[in-house]
């Protein structure tokens, strides 16, 4: 019955010609052989779709999915609402996956009622997961993701499919969409078995979205948003961790101060607002420092973000340390001259 039980494999591809083979072959080599790999196309200029047509002649598990360039989250949306499975798993087009990774996934998750299957893997060579084989209850799934014990990454995981039940992707070219999506997957999962066996191998490519030097402000923001949207999560699902989901919190706005490109832009400052408002005793509670609770105070009630920036920039310069002190002037120095938003 188990060998019964189909797994539908997601692979985004974006010009992936240099690795996809590789990819492709370790799936299709899975000792568990009831699989349907569906390669989603993100609109690859390069050789991807020749490589794609060549395995779908050889091996009728093989679909593929076309779509215009729109980015990784899309293309796993995209997968995933063509998936005929009971279970899913995503592989990314440079990676590569041992022969055994399926069977053990099944198997576990039939042995121990799992929803969920995470198994540890190496970035280039280096294994990443530091956790012991068994069991994650419900109570403790959250501990678990907050400590680093479930990685944010969705590749290195088998899902039931119905953990996947309004869960939201994100619609950009974001970096961490993972986090994002894993935190909402997890409201939906009871029980996670963990594996310390690496199963899965990241490739270290120079040309993903990560290794960009410089991102858009469309990019940054879809960052910060699903930065705030697992933070958000675990403010709900881990009230005894308050104290220092509000050092986490205001590390975030931090960020947005210090790496936008126009400040008045995003739309992220109203989800920030929304969250200081609706958790503004306790996190000025839980903050010790002087700038923090001069800015929760202002942000409380926002009329006009120059102004609570204009302080925040006076008053740090005045109270804060050396290392804030060298920030706030070098984003100074390298944005007031061209800056209009910062003339008040």
């Amino acid at each position: 019955m188990i060998e019964k039980k189909l797994i539908s494999v997601i692979v985004p591809i974006y010009n992936a010609e240099s690795y996809l083979e590789e990819c492709i072959e370790s799936i299709l080599r899975q000792v568990y052989v009831n699989l349907e790999v569906i390669c989603v196309n993100d609109g690859s200029t390069d050789g991807s779709y020749e490589i794609l047509m060549k395995y779908a002649a050889q091996d009728n598990r093989i679909r593929i999915i076309e779509q215009c360039n729109s980015g990784a989250s899309i293309a796993k949306r995209n997968g995933l609402s063509h998936s005929r499975g009971e279970y899913i798993s995503f592989v990314d087009a440079d990676d590569w996956i041992e022969s055994s990774c399926y069977f053990s996934a099944i198997n576990s998750m039939s042995d121990y009622n799992a929803d969920l299957f995470v198994f540890n893997y190496d970035f280039d060579g280096e294994v990443q997961g530091n956790w012991i084989n068994g069991v994650v209850e419900s109570g403790d799934i959250f501990e678990a993701f907050y400590s680093n014990g479930i990685h944010n990454k969705l590749c290195n995981k088998v899902y039931k499919k119905e953990v996947f039940d309004g869960v939201i992707f994100p619609k950009g070219r974001d970096i961490r969409e993972d986090a994002c999506i894993m935190s909402q997957i997890l409201l939906n999962v009871k029980r996670v078995f963990r594996s310390d066996v690496v199963y899965y191998h990241y490739r270290n490519v120079s040309t993903s979205l990560s290794h960009k030097k410089q991102y858009s402000n469309k990019e940054l923001e879809g960052c910060y948003c699903n930065d705030l949207k697992k933070l958000t999560i675990l403010w709900e699902k881990l009230p005894n961790k308050h104290v220092q989901l509000s050092q986490d919190f205001m590390s975030l706005f931090e960020r947005v101060l210090f790496q936008h490109r126009k400040f008045n832009s995003f739309n992220i400052w109203e989800l920030l607002y929304q969250f200081i408002e609706k958790n503004h005793d306790e996190l000025l509670l839980n903050i010790r420092d002087k700038v923090w609770k001069m800015l929760l105070n202002d942000c409380r009630f926002p009329q006009e973000y120059r102004i609570i920036y204009h302080k925040y920039v006076v008053f740090s310069m005045k109270s804060c340390s050396i290392y804030r002190i060298l920030r706030i002037c070098k984003f100074w120095i390298l944005n007031v001259y061209n800056s209009e938003y910062l003339k008040l």
